[in-house]
Protein backbone atom coordinates (compact mmCIF):
# COMPACT_ATOMS: atom_id res chain seq x y z
CA UNK A 1 0.00 0.00 0.00
CA UNK A 2 1.52 3.49 -0.87
CA UNK A 3 0.15 6.27 1.40
CA UNK A 4 -0.36 10.08 -0.17
CA UNK A 5 2.79 10.82 1.22
CA UNK A 6 5.19 9.09 -0.36
CA UNK A 7 3.51 9.94 -3.76
CA UNK A 8 3.61 13.75 -2.86
CA UNK A 9 7.20 13.52 -1.44
CA UNK A 10 8.15 11.69 -4.91
CA UNK A 11 6.75 14.42 -6.89
CA UNK A 12 8.26 17.52 -4.91
CA UNK A 13 11.64 15.46 -5.58
CA UNK A 14 11.12 14.92 -9.07
CA UNK A 15 8.87 17.50 -10.68
CA UNK A 16 6.77 14.79 -12.77
CA UNK A 17 3.61 13.05 -12.69
CA UNK A 18 5.19 9.61 -15.10
CA UNK A 19 8.16 9.52 -12.92
CA UNK A 20 6.62 9.39 -10.08
CA UNK A 21 3.97 6.99 -10.97
CA UNK A 22 6.87 4.77 -11.56
CA UNK A 23 8.87 5.02 -8.31
CA UNK A 24 5.59 4.63 -6.13
CA UNK A 25 4.66 1.80 -8.53
CA UNK A 26 0.65 3.46 -9.27
CA UNK A 27 -0.85 5.03 -12.25
CA UNK A 28 0.48 8.25 -13.19
CA UNK A 29 -3.14 9.53 -13.41
CA UNK A 30 -3.32 8.24 -9.98
CA UNK A 31 -0.54 10.02 -8.82
CA UNK A 32 -1.29 13.33 -11.17
CA UNK A 33 -4.92 13.16 -9.06
CA UNK A 34 -3.57 13.22 -5.57
CA UNK A 35 -1.28 15.88 -6.39
CA UNK A 36 -3.50 17.99 -7.47
CA UNK A 37 -5.85 17.29 -4.68
CA UNK A 38 -3.41 18.37 -2.40
CA UNK A 39 -2.07 21.94 -4.07
CA UNK A 40 -5.90 22.57 -4.23
CA UNK A 41 -6.54 21.53 0.19
CA UNK A 42 -3.04 23.99 0.60
CA UNK A 43 -4.63 26.47 -1.41
CA UNK A 44 -7.53 25.85 0.38
CA UNK A 45 -9.99 25.48 -3.18
CA UNK A 46 -11.70 22.38 -1.65
CA UNK A 47 -12.93 22.12 1.99
CA UNK A 48 -11.98 18.33 2.76
CA UNK A 49 -8.10 18.38 3.00
CA UNK A 50 -6.05 14.63 1.76
CA UNK A 51 -5.20 12.45 5.12
CA UNK A 52 -1.24 11.87 5.24
CA UNK A 53 -2.21 8.84 5.92
CA UNK A 54 -4.69 7.64 3.62
CA UNK A 55 -3.48 4.17 2.20
CA UNK A 56 -4.19 3.93 -2.08
CA UNK A 57 -5.11 0.29 -2.57
CA UNK A 58 -3.26 -1.21 -5.47
CA UNK A 59 -4.26 -4.35 -7.00
CA UNK A 60 -2.48 -7.35 -6.67
CA UNK A 61 -0.01 -8.35 -8.90
CA UNK A 62 -1.21 -11.32 -10.97
CA UNK A 63 2.26 -12.63 -12.52
CA UNK A 64 4.08 -14.16 -9.34
CA UNK A 65 7.34 -15.84 -10.48
CA UNK A 66 5.57 -19.30 -10.10
CA UNK A 67 3.23 -18.17 -12.40
CA UNK A 68 5.50 -16.78 -14.70
CA UNK A 69 7.99 -20.62 -14.35
CA UNK A 70 4.91 -22.38 -15.26
CA UNK A 71 4.42 -20.32 -18.39
CA UNK A 72 7.83 -20.45 -19.42
CA UNK A 73 8.19 -24.57 -18.80
CA UNK A 74 5.40 -25.09 -20.74
CA UNK A 75 7.12 -22.91 -23.82
CA UNK A 76 10.49 -24.68 -23.26
CA UNK A 77 8.25 -27.93 -23.43
CA UNK A 78 6.80 -26.85 -26.78
CA UNK A 79 9.96 -25.96 -28.95
CA UNK A 80 10.75 -29.69 -29.86
CA UNK A 81 6.82 -29.88 -31.05
CA UNK A 82 5.30 -28.99 -34.73
CA UNK A 83 4.00 -25.64 -34.62
CA UNK A 84 0.19 -27.03 -34.75
CA UNK A 85 0.94 -29.20 -31.66
CA UNK A 86 1.94 -26.39 -29.52
CA UNK A 87 0.03 -25.05 -26.85
CA UNK A 88 -0.56 -21.57 -27.39
CA UNK A 89 -1.43 -18.58 -25.04
CA UNK A 90 -5.39 -19.77 -24.68
CA UNK A 91 -4.42 -23.32 -23.83
CA UNK A 92 -2.07 -22.27 -21.07
CA UNK A 93 -4.63 -20.13 -20.03
CA UNK A 94 -6.93 -22.32 -18.97
CA UNK A 95 -4.11 -24.74 -17.74
CA UNK A 96 -3.31 -21.73 -15.30
CA UNK A 97 -7.44 -21.06 -14.42
CA UNK A 98 -8.03 -25.00 -14.15
CA UNK A 99 -4.55 -24.93 -11.42
CA UNK A 100 -6.54 -22.43 -9.25
CA UNK A 101 -4.61 -19.18 -10.81
CA UNK A 102 -6.54 -15.89 -10.80
CA UNK A 103 -5.21 -14.28 -13.95
CA UNK A 104 -6.40 -12.75 -17.06
CA UNK A 105 -5.88 -14.13 -20.64
CA UNK A 106 -4.43 -10.83 -22.08
CA UNK A 107 -1.82 -10.99 -19.23
CA UNK A 108 -0.92 -14.99 -20.45
CA UNK A 109 -0.55 -13.59 -23.67
CA UNK A 110 1.35 -11.02 -22.92
CA UNK A 111 3.96 -12.93 -20.72
CA UNK A 112 3.71 -15.26 -23.93
CA UNK A 113 4.83 -12.80 -26.28
CA UNK A 114 7.70 -11.64 -23.77
CA UNK A 115 8.96 -14.90 -23.82
CA UNK A 116 8.81 -15.33 -27.92
CA UNK A 117 10.26 -11.96 -28.21
CA UNK A 118 13.85 -13.20 -25.97
CA UNK A 119 13.62 -17.20 -25.93
CA UNK A 120 11.99 -18.18 -29.20
CA UNK A 121 13.82 -19.72 -32.20
CA UNK A 122 13.70 -17.48 -35.15
CA UNK A 123 13.06 -18.95 -38.90
CA UNK A 124 15.93 -17.67 -40.87
CA UNK A 125 16.26 -17.86 -44.47
CA UNK A 126 19.96 -18.12 -46.32
CA UNK A 127 19.92 -16.69 -49.29
CA UNK A 128 21.83 -19.04 -51.83
CA UNK A 129 24.56 -17.74 -54.52
CA UNK A 130 24.85 -19.51 -57.40
CA UNK A 131 26.69 -19.71 -60.81
CA UNK A 132 24.63 -18.30 -63.81
CA UNK A 133 22.92 -22.04 -65.07
CA UNK A 134 24.16 -23.89 -61.71
CA UNK A 135 20.56 -24.27 -60.64
CA UNK A 136 16.97 -23.45 -61.95
CA UNK A 137 14.43 -22.79 -59.42
CA UNK A 138 10.68 -22.22 -60.35
CA UNK A 139 7.25 -21.92 -57.99
CA UNK A 140 3.89 -23.51 -59.21
CA UNK A 141 2.73 -24.67 -62.15
CA UNK A 142 4.47 -26.75 -65.42
CA UNK A 143 7.52 -26.25 -66.94
CA UNK A 144 8.93 -28.01 -70.35
CA UNK A 145 12.14 -28.96 -70.42
CA UNK A 146 14.64 -30.06 -72.72
CA UNK A 147 16.96 -33.08 -71.51
CA UNK A 148 20.22 -34.11 -72.62
CA UNK A 149 19.48 -37.58 -72.95
CA UNK A 150 15.48 -37.27 -74.64
CA UNK A 151 12.42 -35.26 -75.44
CA UNK A 152 11.15 -32.35 -74.25
CA UNK A 153 8.84 -33.21 -70.53
CA UNK A 154 6.55 -31.47 -68.40
CA UNK A 155 8.11 -31.18 -64.35
CA UNK A 156 6.76 -29.60 -61.67
CA UNK A 157 9.47 -29.60 -59.13
CA UNK A 158 10.34 -26.63 -57.65
CA UNK A 159 14.53 -27.77 -57.88
CA UNK A 160 15.91 -28.88 -60.80
CA UNK A 161 19.47 -29.50 -61.25
CA UNK A 162 21.14 -28.08 -64.00
CA UNK A 163 23.40 -30.51 -65.35
CA UNK A 164 20.20 -31.59 -67.23
CA UNK A 165 18.86 -28.84 -69.08
CA UNK A 166 20.37 -27.12 -72.01
CA UNK A 167 20.35 -23.59 -72.82
CA UNK A 168 17.57 -23.45 -75.39
CA UNK A 169 14.88 -24.59 -72.86
CA UNK A 170 11.03 -23.56 -73.46
CA UNK A 171 8.98 -22.53 -70.50
CA UNK A 172 5.22 -22.78 -71.52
Amino acid sequence: MTDVKTILESYERTGSYRQTAREVNISHNTAKRYVLRAQAAREETIDSTIPESREIPQPCRVVTDEIRGIIHRILENNRHKKRKQRCNAKLIWRYLIRLGHSLSYATVKREVARWKETDEYREVFIAQETNEGQRAEFDFGTTWLTFDTGPACAVSQDNLPAKHLRTGTRVG
